[in-house]
């Protein structure tokens, strides 16, 4: 097993997390795993996906995040018709 050689991973809910491999000198997974859980805080433990997984599910992000700016987008468009209408019309 390899220990994965990033510092730093962004997690899906947002969250920043800290290779503990960078935090520790031994590359023992049982060592790492140990200091881990002596830190605060959670821990996340992942595996890398394969190719054909990786691209499955940066499809269904894409998505998810195409859905979410047509939401965003439309409620945007929904608050500034409604302040158009309350604001008072200036004009010739």
């Amino acid at each position: 097993m390899r220990i994965h050689a990033s510092g730093i991973a962004v997690a899906s809910d947002g969250s920043l997390l800290v290779n503990i491999a960078h935090l520790e000198t031994s590359q023992d997974p049982a060592v790492l795993l140990e200091r881990a859980i002596a830190e605060r805080g959670e821990v996340f433990i992942g595996v890398r996906l394969e190719p054909r997984e990786a691209k499955e599910v940066l499809r269904l992000l894409d998505d998810r995040a195409a859905e979410a700016a047509g939401v965003i987008g439309g409620r945007r468009h929904r608050r500034r018709r409604a302040k158009e209408r309350k604001s008072p019309r200036t004009g010739s």
